[in-house]
């Protein structure tokens, strides 16, 4: 038996609420599904938000025939050179803290698909992935008098994947609205040990269905949203 290696190459993170999704760069099939899938995550030191991530995919394969001409075994993967393309990659350095080189930082994650790290962040201290917190809105009352009087409260809060309240995040969340006002100048609100609130005050008519949602600038957490009424 032999290792063969595919190297798919950087992909820089998307997650940004002035870019629309990206779809996920192509990468090689898993036919070579047995392989182990080691995964190169550029991240930022001063967030944990992850900025991209290069995968080299280790394939068991028979030994090749040593006539065959078409044979090809890659070179093994050069750390070196891999810190060095994410230290030249736009992308990664218009998300990163400050555009600041010195704070890219790297990890490695083996025996996990690529795929399956799209909705990570990287605690900066152990450096090690765990998945980003989700945001939750919740609405003192659902259903708002269209004469605007009674604005609603809007409760924002961050959770992880079990539910669970995230005390320890801290930062700006932008929450838009498709009608009605916010409190807030551009729909801005810092968490502060993970929760904060904002006001919807309705406009002078009936609409049955208000969409609220917020997002995270720096894409370290997940968005959320709900759904109001003006009566």
């Amino acid at each position: 038996m032999t290792d063969n290696k595919i190297e798919t190459g950087i992909v820089a993170d998307q997650d940004h609420p002035s870019i629309e999704d990206a779809e996920p760069a192509p990468r090689p099939s898993k036919s070579a599904a047995e392989g182990t899938e080691t995964v190169h995550i550029a991240f930022d030191r001063k967030t944990g938000r992850v900025l991209g991530s290069y995968s080299v995919v280790q394939i068991a394969e028979e030994m090749p025939d040593e006539n065959a001409a078409d044979t090809q075994i890659l070179p093994e993967t050069n750390e070196a050179e891999i810190f060095a393309d994410f230290m030249e990659d736009d992308e990664v350095l218009r998300n990163v803290t400050d555009t600041r080189k010195d704070n890219i930082a790297i990890t490695v994650v083996k025996g996990v698909p690529s795929e399956e790290l799209t909705d990570i962040i990287v605690d900066p201290s152990t450096q090690k992935v765990m998945p980003r917190p989700r945001l939750v809105l919740e609405a003192d009352r659902t259903e708002l008098d269209a004469d605007g009087k009674e604005p609603a409260t809007i409760r924002i809060a961050a959770v992880d994947v079990t539910g669970r309240p995230k005390t320890d995040f801290e930062g700006p969340v932008k929450v838009t609205t498709t009608h009605g006002r916010l409190s807030e100048r551009r729909g801005m609100v810092r968490l502060q040990r993970g929760v904060g609130q904002i006001q919807l005050s309705p406009v002078p008519q009936t609409i049955d269905r208000v969409h609220v949602a917020a997002s995270s600038p720096d894409g370290l957490a997940r968005s959320g949203g709900l759904t109001v009424s003006f009566v």
